[in-house]
């Protein structure tokens, strides 16, 4: 699913370069200053680009909040003597407005013609997060050798997806406010530079060499500032061992 990840990644790109574009521009009208104009759009650009990647993780971080609940009701399902479609039928009735609407698209894809694997690569596609990743490999892998202790594995799955919830949004909460530190480290110079540069002797100053080389230091700094604190603060981020490549091998027709 690479084109999804390109796709999500252009996005990122134009709008960075949308923001730069926007930002050089209106310093150029307002304020007559290209050296301004160039930093400021790098801050803007940098900036776009990081918010619509926070984006992403935000929407990836509701979908993985989905999925515990969607392994319970498979198990319940398959205990019931449910087959996999019929299980996504019954969601899609019994449950939240969120995981309803997921578990409608996901049952139209079940009842596609593809094979097993593909179909199962789509579903965790739409919740595309290292938890679905997981889930529907267990039910790929049901499907090929057998479906003998699925429930227990499902329900094991579920409990343990909730402990590391919980423990990664108790972390995220105590990290939050060094993040918000970095944010206004990096924008509050911007905004007392950009209101210097609304008397023209500033906005003269910033054009010549000196002041150029003053406003490239600063961008330099705050950067590497925000850097910094944002290392400090972060978390080593999970990827997605899971994911479903582009063929799987063993698969069997649904």
């Amino acid at each position: 699913m690479k084109i999804v990840g390109l796709s999500k990644k252009s996005w990122r790109i134009e709008g960075s370069l949308f923001a730069a574009v926007a930002s050089f521009v209106a310093c150029l009208t307002l304020f007559e200053s290209w050296s301004l104009g160039v930093c400021l759009a790098l801050v803007a650009a940098s900036s776009i680009f990081q918010l619509l990647r926070s984006r992403e993780l935000a929407s990836e971080h509701s979908n993985s909040r989905l999925v515990p609940a969607l392994a319970e009701s498979l198990a319940n399902g398959f205990e019931a003597g449910l087959s996999l479609v019929e299980c996504f039928e019954e969601l899609s009735r019994n449950s939240n407005k969120k995981l309803a609407t997921k578990a409608q698209e996901m049952s139209a894809i079940l009842d596609s013609n593809s094979n097993t694997s593909n179909k199962l690569a789509r579903c965790a596609e739409l919740i595309s997060c290292r938890e679905a990743d997981l889930l529907f490999q267990l039910l790929d892998a049901a499907a090929v050798f057998g479906d003998r202790r699925l429930k227990q594995t499902l329900l094991g799955s579920a409990r343990r997806t909730r402990d590391l919830h919980a423990l990664e949004d108790e972390l995220s909460s105590r990290l939050s406010w060094i993040k918000g530190t970095a944010t206004l480290a990096r924008f509050a110079p911007w905004v007392v530079v950009v209101f210097l540069s609304m008397r023209p002797e500033a906005a003269a100053a910033f054009n010549t060499t000196a002041g150029a080389g003053v406003l490239l230091a600063g961008l330099i700094s705050s950067e590497l500032a925000r850097r910094l604190i944002n290392a400090a603060a972060g978390r080593s981020m999970v990827q997605r061992p899971f994911r479903f490549g582009h063929s799987q091998a063993g698969s069997v027709p649904a």
